[in-house]
């Protein structure tokens, strides 16, 4: 079994925006939770785009919050990571839902989804905090994937296909009554996880990436299933690579 090593806080819990507001104010007297809520929006939020257009909803006074500590300050724990965290993370929705309770418990085991611990800057080794609603949604969005590669794997190609919706795009109208003359086919991937927390997971495919008959599903399924993966994951590869180069210590 596949093992690395990761670097993780000393200490994890679940809060709010107004605790940890105090929190910040005892830790660093001079900042304020707005200061790291903007960095928030500015730097991992936007991981999330693709199942969630307006990333900074997941912020709100009430936001439950997962937050990370070194304690005492300046001190890390370094974990093993093994191949099965993937499966770990699918895992997390059990009966229909994420509880909270179990994500912090992943937390203490593998970290935070974006924040890493820095411990040479000096607000970054006090807090670091990501929203629960965030954490959810990306939990979704990989349980989502790992549900339409099984239907495909597993020949369910009816399951499969419902996940595909196409809509025709009108791209030329005639210039003397406006009517459409072309039309061109688009594919959008939804996929409703019946997880009672998380809203429907639904984004748009690249057509012009695929090849062969648009118009019939069965023709270019496994190019559909290639680039659902391809747009939900390398987005996250590209923001983990970005940040996590910056946040070594």
């Amino acid at each position: 079994m596949s093992k690395y090593i990761n670097s993780t806080y000393t200490h994890y819990f679940l809060s709010n925006n107004s605790i940890i507001s105090k929190e910040i104010e005892k830790l660093d007297p001079d900042n304020s939770i707005e200061e790291e809520l903007e960095w928030i929006n500015n730097v991992f939020l936007d991981a999330a785009d693709t199942i969630k257009p307006n990333p900074t909803k997941y912020l709100n006074n009430n936001s439950d919050l997962l937050c990370g500590q070194p304690w005492p300050l300046q001190k890390l724990n370094t974990k093993d990571i093994h191949d099965t965290i993937f499966i770990d993370f699918i895992n997390l929705v059990k009966d229909g839902d994420i509880n909270n309770e179990d994500i912090l418990e992943f937390s203490k085991n593998y970290g935070l989804l974006i924040s890493r611990p820095q411990v040479n800057s000096s607000y970054g080794a006090l807090l670091h905090f990501e929203p629960i609603d965030f954490w959810k949604n990306e939990i979704a969005l990989m349980y989502s994937l790992a549900r339409t590669y099984y239907f495909y794997e597993s020949l369910q190609l009816d399951k499969f296909n419902q996940l595909f919706q196409k809509r025709m795009k009108i791209i030329a109208r005639d210039v003397v009554n406006k009517k459409p003359t072309d039309k061109w086919p688009e594919w959008f991937y939804e996929h409703d996880t019946k997880i009672s927390s998380v809203k429907k997971i639904k984004f748009k495919i690249d057509t012009f990436k695929l090849e062969g008959n648009y118009n019939n599903i069965e023709a270019i399924n496994i190019q559909l299933l290639t680039q659902v993966l391809v747009e939900a994951i390398k987005p996250r590869l590209n923001y983990s690579q970005d940040i996590g180069m910056g946040a070594l210590p």
